[in-house]
């Protein structure tokens, strides 16, 4: 996907819907943001009140993303929450989502591209995702609107630590390819506290990263 294509879709599909929402009677907007929004920590775990800081396009249209969904909340009164999502994984994910490409190709015997390795993630099962989401959407107005909540199990994995058990999920192995990090990549972090979440949603995550793998790999072999 091209950076021209991604900021607009993800900050301009953004305002279209607050424009959409501007003088409607409604009790909240959930925006559906990024950890990529912060991609060099200035901290850890990362919590609900750190920056954005971006370096490569996706994280700035995802830090973009929030900086107008807050701007259309003070000047408009759009009553927004503000999800930052982790890496969301399990049946029905994205296709084009690492975990995705490793599990198919691990599963047809194809090599695993592995770019950089040291840069983390926290990923997520789509059923607490979903979970999340539930809550964000049941809860009182007064206690979310206004708020930024972290989404993720709260657990940090290496980039090829998730490789590793996507093999350990597969059963098998099959050969790496290891290139240089993507732009933006090197050195980005992803470990958030999901206290906040805990504290006010309720949310609890319950599929831990192997459970979940495991899962995944039933799914994809389906695919």
């Amino acid at each position: 996907t091209s950076p021209w294509y991604t900021v607009y879709n993800n900050v301009m599909g953004t305002v279209s819907v607050l424009e959409a929402c501007k003088g409607v009677d409604l009790e909240k907007v959930i925006i559906a943001s990024s950890a990529n929004a912060v991609q060099r920590p200035m901290y850890l775990p990362l919590d609900s009140e750190h920056p954005p800081n971006p370096v490569n396009p996706y994280g700035a249209s995802k830090g973009c993303q929030e900086l107008v969904a807050w701007a259309w909340n003070r000047s408009y009164g759009v009553p927004i929450v503000l999800y930052r999502n982790g890496v969301i994984y399990g049946p029905g994910m994205r296709k084009e989502i690492f975990i995705y490409k490793w599990l198919w190709n691990i599963l047809h015997d194809k090599p695993c591209i592995l770019e950089g390795g040291d840069q983390t993630r926290d990923p997520t099962f789509v059923s607490d995702t979903l979970d999340a989401w539930i809550l964000g959407i049941e809860a009182e107005p007064e206690n979310v609107v206004g708020e930024v909540f972290q989404i993720s199990y709260g657990k940090e994995y290496k980039i090829s630590e998730i490789l590793e058990e996507c093999f350990d999920a597969a059963g098998k192995r099959v050969p790496v390819i290891k290139e240089p990090y993507r732009p933006g990549e090197e050195g980005m972090r992803e470990y958030f506290s999901i206290e906040k979440a805990k504290k006010i949603l309720g949310y609890n995550p319950k599929v831990d990263f192997k459970e979940g793998l495991k899962k995944t790999v039933d799914w994809v072999a389906t695919e």
